[in-house]
């Protein structure tokens, strides 16, 4: 979970710095009353974390010849969700 940060939370706002993957999950705000009502109420949120690819894509391939076959391939680093890989050749898109 990503680190609690005191000095910029209040009784109304967490602040968390630093989120991993773990930092994500439902979170819950509880308000309550005190005597004589003691009511109580609950609001849950789901907190999604989203993680870029830490560096630019990769290309693999064999120099070829004229005439002869290329076959090149196109990594990405991790991320979350999954990076969507697309190909251009001089500018057009690859269908």
């Amino acid at each position: 979970m990503g680190a609690l940060e005191l000095s910029k939370s209040s009784p109304n706002t967490v602040y968390l710095r630093n989120l991993t993957l773990t930092s994500e999950g439902q979170y819950t705000c509880q308000v309550s009353a005190d005597e004589p009502y003691f009511g109580c109420v609950q609001v849950h949120r789901d907190v999604v974390v989203y993680i870029p690819p830490e560096s630019s894509p990769l290309i693999y391939g064999e120099v070829t010849e004229y005439g002869d076959n290329l076959t090149v391939r196109c990594s990405s680093a991790k991320s979350k969700p999954a990076a969507n890989l697309s190909w251009y050749v001089n500018d057009v898109l690859v269908r």
